[in-house]
């Protein structure tokens, strides 16, 4: 194998209760990270702001809930800053954001239902921004991939979020796949669908299986027809469409109604009003918890309509090449990790 994350399942390993093997010597060989610059000079500063944690959920509970303070406090100050990045001439901007470099943004959805929860990521979705190319790729990774955690040993990916919090799960991505994420965002489902409803809904495109879905967990909003179409759904209705894993396919088709979430939301984005974008950041940065600094925010928003007309490219991890295992009780999905890291970096960066 080419790279120290290959391994394979050992005989019976579908649904027999099969258990993985490394390739001989891969425990000797050190973690992959290919990433370079920026990548890794966030990820040792991300190691620098977690070096004080108690437990290592300890310290995002703790940040998340003295973050939450912190952006309502921000949120009165949002017009002077506002003022100050619109007489910032544009060169210093793009300076600042590196125009034609690639920016990884991480989106995290959890399932905490409490503000000092944490647990695991339902949704892990990377969009990358890449100016030089003009295109912004969707990559999701389903969240049942075995891999080794960094600090906590081998598990599904989804556990790194309740084990470390959205920093662990940057460092686990960036280990498997060779990426460089700068940034992430993460949102619990209430206040993902409080974030859809500030946005006045979405239109979305349902097959009849997936509105019979919806109509089943919304019981108090249901879609008055039964046929296939597309519909204007609210935050809730949404929320269900994205967690839906019982409709075609399981997580795999889900990763897929996510994407779609996003596209739609970015198209909306694109038809609202400056005056209606800045509205809708004010209201949203108290649901968001984010590392991204606000003057990076009033950047990204400043240049949001350019952004928003760049390609879309859309992809999921791992995509048809997986194979069902059983480890220690768990389903599980073994990948190749060579395979999708050069697919990634071939299809964000170009390589």
């Amino acid at each position: 194998a080419r790279g120290d994350r290959h391994r394979r399942a050992a005989p019976g390993g579908h649904g027999g209760g099969g258990h993985l093997r490394r390739v001989p010597g891969a425990s000797d060989r050190p973690r992959r990270l290919r990433g370079h610059g920026r990548g890794r000079q966030s990820l040792r500063r991300r190691k620098r702001l977690s070096s004080h944690r108690r437990h290592p959920a300890a310290g995002y509970v703790e940040r998340k809930i003295a973050m939450t303070h912190c952006k309502k406090k921000l949120c009165r100050l949002i017009c002077l800053l506002l003022a100050l990045a619109l007489l910032t001439p544009a060169s210093a901007l793009a300076e600042e954001t590196g125009a034609g470099d690639v920016t990884n943004l991480l989106l995290i959805g959890s399932d905490a239902r409490a503000e000092d929860e944490v647990s695991r990521s339902d949704v892990m979705l990377l969009v990358s921004l890449n100016r030089g190319r003009r295109q912004i790729v969707l990559t999701s990774f389903m969240r049942d991939i075995y891999t080794e955690i960094p600090g906590y040993g081998w598990h599904r990916l989804n556990t790194a979020c309740a084990v470390g919090g959205p920093e662990r799960v940057i460092e686990t991505l960036e280990a498997d796949f060779g990426l460089e994420i700068d940034s992430y965002a993460a949102v619990d489902f209430e206040d993902f669908s409080a974030l859809i409803d500030l946005m006045g809904g979405l239109d979305l495109a349902l097959t009849e299986e997936e509105l019979a879905f919806i109509n089943s967990r919304v019981e108090d909003e249901t879609l008055s027809s039964n046929e296939e179409g597309r519909y204007h759904l609210t935050g809730l209705q949404v929320l269900w469409h994205c967690r839906n894993r019982a409709t075609g396919g399981s997580d795999a088709y889900r990763t897929d109604r996510q994407r779609a979430v996003i596209t739609a939301m970015m198209q909306a984005a694109d038809q609202l009003t400056f005056g209606q974008t800045w509205s809708l950041i004010a209201a949203a940065i108290p649901l968001i918890d984010t590392d991204l600094g606000f003057m990076d925010v009033l950047s990204l928003a400043l240049r949001a309509p350019s952004y928003l007309r760049y390609d879309l490219v859309s992809m999921r991890v791992p995509d048809e090449s997986w194979e069902d295992i059983w480890v220690d009780g768990m389903a599980v999905l073994s990948i190749d990790f060579d395979l999708y890291a050069d697919r990634l970096r071939e299809t964000i960066y170009g390589e």
